[in-house]
């Protein structure tokens, strides 16, 4: 965890200065080693599962969602922004760091990775790299790792 180096309040707006993490987002590392993409996605798909597992906090914005995976309806941290330009990964395609926490919200770990495959799917900035190996490398071992395409609409986590 990056330590805070300082802060500041401007009226209704705070921003924080945190050290460098280590690592390159993993859109970069798909690029330039598509051979290994595949295992930076997997990596990048297994944040989920972390993520999902942590205890939303109190005083923490809770946000709508289907209300299913979370067992006896305890709220978890959801992300809301994780993509590979959010997602730091180090030589070997590891996980180094997850940046952009703004969005953080207590809710359904569906959500997050609904949102997920929205973002990989559907942003234009994915949608230009759709032909590059290294993209697709990525997004499937995400895809597969966190099982982003069981995340249905619907809410039932069944496939169609």
């Amino acid at each position: 965890m990056p330590a805070v180096l300082d802060r500041a309040e401007v009226g209704d707006v705070s921003a924080a200065l945190l050290e460098m993490l280590p690592g390159r987002p993993a859109a970069d590392f798909a690029r330039d080693s598509p051979g290994r993409a595949r295992v930076a996605g997997q990596a990048c798909g297994a944040v989920h599962a972390l993520v999902a597992g942590v205890r939303a906090p109190a005083g923490l914005r809770t946000v709508p969602g289907p209300g299913i995976a979370a067992p006896a309806g305890q709220a978890r941290v959801v992300h809301l922004d994780l993509h590979p330009f959010n997602i730091l990964t180090g030589a070997g395609g590891e996980v180094t760091g997850v940046l952009d926490w703004a969005n953080a919200a207590a809710g359904d770990p569906d959500l997050d990775r609904a949102r997920t495959w929205a973002i990989l799917t559907l942003d234009p900035a994915a949608r230009a790299r759709r032909g590059e190996p290294g993209w697709a490398a990525l997004l499937d071992g995400w895809a597969e790792s966190a099982a982003l395409e069981d995340a249905r609409a619907d809410g039932s986590g069944q496939r169609g």
